[in-house]
């Protein structure tokens, strides 16, 4: 695994955003699975490179947010973004991806996606242009399995998947009141939603 820099010249760097960043915080009725920390970095710099990276639900609910800790990016990074079932057989959701996704040096994906209790999800993000985008990992923390090009690796992506508990029958998407995430909460100067 290499573990090289994004060069500084046209890459965007981040710093930890500390208390505010979604993470650090959490919801009532919420339970999170996630990689805290970072002692490596996974770098994704040509068309078509990927990393994946499986975890168990921590309850059954909704998966409402995916936040991933980037350590640098390109401005005119895109790519996409996907949850399928462990096996890849299933593709549960995706969206492309861009820079604009990023903030205070997380790639923050909100989301409605059914989840049981126990079960193996894997999420992906691929690059679509030849714009560089590095994950921080972290070879302490294991969750799950990680591959990078479809090349098992011996660490995690640095990430948080928040799942909204729910004892109810139907998912979130078919019930009649709407819901809304926003992050950070509280906020100091800027709310997103």
């Amino acid at each position: 695994k290499s573990h090289d820099v994004v060069e500084a010249d046209e890459a965007i760097d981040f710093g930890r955003a500390g208390d505010v960043a979604p993470q650090n915080r959490g919801m009532e009725g919420q339970c999170k699975v996630d990689v805290n920390g970072h002692n490596g970095r996974f770098r994704l710099t040509t068309t078509g490179h990927n990393v994946t990276q499986t975890f168990s639900a921590c309850s059954r609910g909704v998966l409402d947010m995916i936040s991933v800790k980037v350590q640098g990016s390109f401005g005119d990074f895109t790519g996409r973004f996907f949850v399928r079932t462990a096996d890849g057989s299933q593709t549960l959701y995706a969206q492309e991806i861009s820079a604009r996704n990023i903030e205070n040096g997380e790639l923050i994906i909100p989301m409605e996606v059914r989840v049981e209790a126990g079960e193996t999800y894997m999420f992906g993000i691929k690059t679509i242009r030849d714009r560089r985008i590095s994950l921080y990992n972290n070879s302490d923390d294991r969750v799950g399995t990680c591959r990078l090009n479809g090349a098992p690796q011996e660490a995690n992506v640095e990430f948080t998947a928040y799942i909204a508990q729910s004892h109810d029958v139907e998912a979130r998407e078919e019930l009649m009141d709407t819901k809304v995430i926003t992050y950070p909460n509280p906020f100091a100067d800027r709310l997103n939603i």
